[in-house]
């Protein structure tokens, strides 16, 4: 903790369709390593690439599922009353309005090669500092941002993967918490795809 409590929190943006393992491990991982005090999963309200997803609640109840029992994890509904599209810039500046933390914003060496495509790009690189974690083969060349890089232990795990095993009545039990898990199966997500 941070004075007067001032924390550094680590945004995890993302879909969430549905949270895994993976996300829970590179948050732990944040926390382990001392990058951030917290991780606050912030599950967007719309893709902002148009992909379909589950219901908003639903996927904020997975999370909550996920983070259950979990020290300085948590979930950042801030995007579930936006207007359309969720973007970055927007739920960072809506939360340095709300708190006096200093934020990180925490994507993949995926998502890196594609960030100069976000929504006010521009902005953000001014606005905002980033924790990029690697991914294996993807090179993480840096477009100008301020970032701090980590390495964890690449593991393959995709959302829609699980979309995938779940459609096709495959286990899923090794790929997500057992609460997930149980959520999925009781309300029937993810059967189509």
């Amino acid at each position: 903790m941070g004075q007067l409590g001032k924390m550094k929190i680590g945004l995890f943006g993302g879909s969430f369709n549905p949270v895994h393992n993976v996300h829970i491990f590179i948050a732990k991982s944040l926390i382990d390593k001392k990058l951030v005090d917290e991780v606050w999963f912030v599950p967007c309200k719309e893709h902002s690439f148009e992909k379909s997803l589950e219901s908003f609640s639903h996927r904020a109840n997975m999370i909550n599922f996920a983070l259950d029992g979990l020290k300085n994890l948590k979930i950042c509904e801030v995007e579930k009353s936006a207007k359309g599209k969720s973007y970055t810039i927007d739920t960072l500046r809506k939360l340095r309005a709300i708190y006096n933390h200093e934020f990180f914003i925490v994507v993949g060496a995926d998502i890196l090669g594609e960030i100069n495509r976000w929504y006010c790009f521009d902005d953000l690189k001014r606005e905002a500092k980033f924790i990029v974690f690697k991914r294996a083969g993807y090179q993480i060349n840096n477009p100008g941002i301020n970032m701090k890089e980590i390495d964890v232990r690449e593991l393959n795990i995709s959302s829609s993967m699980i979309r995938k095993l779940v459609a096709e009545r495959i286990s899923i039990k090794e790929f997500v918490p057992a609460g997930v898990e149980d959520y999925i199966h009781k309300n029937k997500l993810f059967i189509k795809i």
